[in-house]
């Protein structure tokens, strides 16, 4: 079973909007050899050696976590929130948030955190308003920042092809590809794949019954495929479920780090609420 959240990415789009409050591509996969036929008792470990050698993983690559500067952009993130009205050029706000210095913390096995320091004001000491404004957004930038990491970590670090490989997950044989359907404390996963073992869909059903769908797009690269877009919709149980889903996508560039791929550039879009667009430089990467 892929260690993607579970109730965790409701708490990282509810998140979202306090952000917005404060603020007031389609890849293509490449053609792969159909996995050759094997019988039952041989079919994991068959699809485990081919998924090994086409995904890039982190933890092949021997990256244990990464530090990078963090750049927002700021002005993006406001006019969106805004739906798209007019931002003044000495927006009060803005020129406020652009003095954050940020560092992101980012552990492989799934943690993130984010330094966020503010200059010195000394003459001009912040007033409540504004404190209160710099706090909310530290927060929702640091919940929906690490919340598409933690969703984007699974698909880089190797567990597909080692889920690919558990003897305790179910695998059915289609057409179209192939279904793995596995159980863990009360929740349920089935994800789907191509012929080529492409991942096409998680869908993840919780132990409080919530249903949580992420859908990734893989390009072909010379060390593997990468992730490079996701779309996670989360749908609540009971009378919440009458409510439209909450859909939240996010695009990744990469840059490499003493030869290891980290993220240079990470977009987030919460549908009809806000976009974050974040510059990553400055990178240092840690091995295991």
């Amino acid at each position: 079973m892929l260690t993607f959240p579970r109730s965790k990415p409701v708490q990282y789009l509810a998140a979202l909007p306090a952000l917005f409050c404060a603020l007031g591509y389609a890849q293509k996969t490449p053609a792969a050899d159909p996995v050759p036929q094997a019988s039952p008792a041989s079919l994991h470990d068959t699809l485990l050696a081919k998924a090994t050698s086409l995904y890039y993983s982190t933890a092949r690559a021997g990256l244990r976590d990464f530090d990078c500067q963090v750049h927002p952009d700021w002005a993006r993130m406001m006019k969106s929130a805004r739906k798209g009205a007019a931002l003044p050029v000495d927006d009060p706000k803005l020129a406020l948030l652009n003095t954050v210095t940020i560092t992101l913390h980012a552990d492989l096995k799934g943690g993130s955190s984010l330094d966020w320091k503010l200059p010195e004001h000394s003459e001009r000491p912040l007033d409540d308003s504004q404190t209160a404004m710099l706090n909310q957004v530290h927060h929702g930038i640091e919940q929906s920042l690490g919340g598409v990491l933690k969703m984007w970590m699974p698909l880089v670090n190797g567990s597909i092809a080692e889920t690919l490989g558990e003897d305790s997950a179910e695998i059915s044989e289609g057409a179209n590809g192939y279904t793995l359907r596995s159980k863990e404390s009360g929740e349920s996963e089935t994800e789907f794949f191509d012929r080529g073992l492409v991942l096409k869909e998680s869908d993840v059903v919780t132990a409080m019954g919530s249903n949580v769908k992420l859908k990734p797009a893989y390009q072909a690269t010379s060390l593997g495929l990468l992730p490079m877009s996701f779309v996670a919709e989360t749908h609540e149980p009971g009378a919440a479920a009458q409510a439209p889903a909450q859909q939240m996508s996010g695009y990744m560039e990469y840059q490499a780090v003493s030869g290891m791929q980290v993220p240079a550039r990470i977009t987030i879009v919460l549908q009809s609420v806000v976009e974050m667009d974040f510059r990553l430089d400055g990178c240092m990467v840690n091995p295991r």
